[in-house]
């Protein structure tokens, strides 16, 4: 009798997202690039000589995260949606131009494609070459930003907001004073872009246990990230600019269009992987209308899912993964869906003002 309300319980309180197949039909994942250098180093930074390898560039830590989370991707997110051999029919990769979203790429697939017997070319070297695509920066309005008229002329409306001026208004002493500690010893008024950038710096140096000055005491560290996670709400809130920004209209737009592909059968690819950067995220995210703000971390991906049921009904889901904290997946409503499994005509509607399929005639338009 347990036996019969326990069994009778589940099939109770299953979800109807959980009617459509186990795996996926088309997995498209954009990730932020894994453990890095600072892009550039505060003025009277301590620890400068440290990156041997120069501003920006992906460290052996970013590597060990990119390839665990292939290694992740194949055994624990989607065991059996791939298979052992690298086919390219099968999966397809995209960087920004970028080295550090190149080197995470490729650290990614070598997790993901472990070489089988047959294509182990040299003892003891668990890797195998993958053909890794890159968009070229004069053209990429998708991963990592080219000219764009249009998105400046937002970013600029946006900047000259009144929420925005409030926001700075706020926090322009402690932004000042900051400024000035790190060295920045000139008497203007510094913006919370500068702010960001040592906050950035700072972080870097923690995570390979480096010394902190003395004046990034955690009050001090904490205020920094508050700011810079406010600032990002704002950026990464506005529905015209991340229908123009990089990551968010022209992104959505390759992914919808991939999507179709893939239900009238032209699409073979069963993941398609874009190596980008934390802003591409919180563009992407916030084009969704998810809510924003702490930076995603590294290796971390917005996940939009294709599904199929048994009634040959498609269904979309939208995820935000942050494998750096304990393979954490974190499904997410998307707007007019009743369910974190959203049946495909709803997710179309949603998309139809948020999609930005040519981005080179949007950029130029005024």
């Amino acid at each position: 009798m347990i036996l019969f309300l326990v069994l009778l319980l589940s099939i109770l309180l299953v979800p109807r997202s959980q009617t459509v197949s186990v795996l996926p039909l088309l997995v498209q994942q954009v990730c932020r690039h894994g453990d890095r250098s600072p892009v550039t180093c505060f003025p009277n930074n301590q620890n400068k000589d440290f990156w041997l390898q120069g501003p920006g560039y992906l460290t052996p830590k970013g590597e060990k995260q990119l390839y665990d989370n292939g290694k992740a991707f194949r055994s624990d997110w989607y065991p059996g949606l791939l298979s052992d051999v690298v086919l390219p029919s099968e999966s397809y990769v995209v960087s920004s131009h970028f080295d550090r979203c190149l080197m995470s790429a490729n650290s990614f697939m070598a997790g993901l494609y472990p070489p089988t017997d047959e294509f182990l070319f040299e003892k003891g070297l668990n890797w195998q070459a993958y053909p890794t695509h890159m968009i070229s920066a004069d053209i990429d309005y998708y991963l990592s930003g080219t000219t764009c008229p249009a998105q400046l002329r937002e970013l600029e409306r946006i900047l000259s907001s009144p929420v925005y001026k409030q926001f700075e208004t706020e926090n322009q002493e402690f932004i000042n004073t900051t400024c000035r500690l790190a060295g920045y010893h000139d008497d203007r008024d510094w913006n919370a872009f500068a702010l960001q950038v040592i906050n950035d710096n700072l972080i870097c140096d923690a995570a390979h246990e480096l010394p902190l000055p003395e004046w990034a005491t955690e009050s001090v560290l904490t205020e920094m990230k508050n700011i810079v996670n406010m600032q990002n709400s704002i950026l990464f809130s506005d529905p015209a600019g991340t229908f123009l920004f990089t990551g968010g209209g022209p992104l959505l737009g390759l992914m919808v269009e991939n999507m179709q592909k893939k239900m009238n059968g032209t699409l073979t690819q069963k993941l398609i992987y874009y190596s980008a950067h934390d802003s591409t995220i919180l563009s992407f995210l916030g084009n969704l209308e998810q809510e924003v703000g702490p930076n995603p971390p590294y290796g971390s991906c917005g996940v939009l899912e294709l599904y199929e049921d048994n009634n040959n009904k498609y269904f979309v889901q939208l995820s935000f993964r942050n494998s750096t904290l304990g393979m954490m997946n974190e499904a997410r409503m998307m707007p007019n869906c009743d369910d974190v499994m959203c049946d495909y005509a709803t997710f179309s509607d949603m998309v139809a003002d948020k999609v930005n399929m040519d981005p080179k005639a949007a950029c130029n338009s005024f």
